[in-house]
């Protein structure tokens, strides 16, 4: 919980300089769902999602996801 109170401002000041990283996203779920909604939005109006935010939103997902059942199979 403390790590996502540290990143929240963190990523509100990162958003507003450019695209985030992937590690970035992967520490702050609420910009991940952002970017995620935004690049949905996108699609549907018909235009380009191939930028970095909505590339970069997608690899942090497929990371945590492969992450979480990973830590799954283990167990």
């Amino acid at each position: 919980m403390k790590k996502l109170l540290l990143a929240l401002p963190f990523s509100v000041l990162l958003a507003a300089c450019g695209a985030p990283s992937v590690d970035e996203l992967k520490v702050s779920p609420d910009l991940l769902r952002k970017l995620n909604i935004e690049c949905g939005r996108l699609a549907e109006k018909g235009e380009s999602t191939d930028i970095d935010k909505c590339n970069n939103a997608e690899l942090a997902q497929k990371e945590l996801i492969a992450s979480m059942n990973k830590s799954l199979d283990k167990k």
